[in-house]
């Protein structure tokens, strides 16, 4: 989640990308790594499974649904012929 992982907790890097991907690994091993999990852990310790099962069922899973909806309406929207 991109908007959740800072420098001070872990490493991004672009999807498919071996060598970013092993440069982010070396970051990592030769960080203060000890600071960079309490960093990791304090910032998911805010999330509870209350507030994250909230989230899913009242807005995440609604919206997913409701897209599907309109999908498939669209897919079987009534062709108009004229003569």
């Amino acid at each position: 989640m991109i908007d959740r992982v800072t420098e001070a907790m872990g490493r991004l890097g672009p999807v498919g990308d071996a060598g970013a991907m092993a440069a982010n690994i070396l970051s990592v091993m030769h960080s203060d790594r000890s600071t960079m999990r309490e960093a990791a852990r304090a910032h998911a310790l805010q999330f509870s499974w209350a507030r994250s099962m909230e989230a899913l069922f009242g807005r995440v899973y609604p919206a997913a649904f409701e897209r599907r909806r309109e999908r498939r309406l669209r897919l079987v929207a009534p062709v108009a012929v004229t003569a």
